[in-house]
């Protein structure tokens, strides 16, 4: 019997435990997007969402969305790979640009990090906020409380839709 777990063991376990291990995963894919597209890409997309194991992402212009449609798979893979969970199915590209601005969002402010759209329950904040305990780290603990309870609050608001 191992005597000491890995952070990312304890927390994928319990992440599985209640049920949202794939749907924190898809909101991570967001986050990992830039490393596993390099840098360039990066700056030229921006992930709008990722809902239903898809990512949708908006490219600056046509051109970079038809380059990407070709490395689709390869994308997927890698994804999937770093998520160590294989939730990510497809990736729909637009290359409508980033509008008038030209200004990439920020995934905290495209996913609105300090408004849930439905409060989880006291019981599930509970488990989570006894989950997170295992990181050490406590910025890296607060970000994966807020990334799991943003993930139970879209599941109860698509069960309320």
């Amino acid at each position: 019997m191992k005597m000491f777990h890995r952070a990312s063991e304890i927390i994928r376990d319990r992440l599985r435990g209640l049920g949202i291990q794939g749907e924190v995963a898809q909101k991570t894919a967001a986050a990992l997007w830039p490393e596993v597209v390099g840098e360039k890409t990066a700056a030229a997309t921006r992930v709008d969402r990722v809902r239903d194991g898809i990512v949708y992402v908006t490219c600056a212009d046509s051109i970079w969305a038809q380059e990407l449609h070709f490395l689709k798979s390869i994308i997927i893979n890698k994804l999937n790979e770093r998520l160590e969970v294989p939730v990510i199915k497809d990736i729909m590209l637009s290359g409508r640009g980033f509008g008038r601005s030209g200004k990439k969002v920020s995934l905290d402010e495209s996913v609105g990090s300090n408004e849930l759209p439905c409060e989880p329950s006291e019981e599930a904040v509970k488990k989570v906020d006894k989950a997170v305990q295992a990181i050490e780290d406590e910025n890296l603990a607060e970000t994966v409380r807020r990334g799991i309870l943003a993930a139970l609050a879209a599941r109860e608001a698509e069960k309320k839709s």
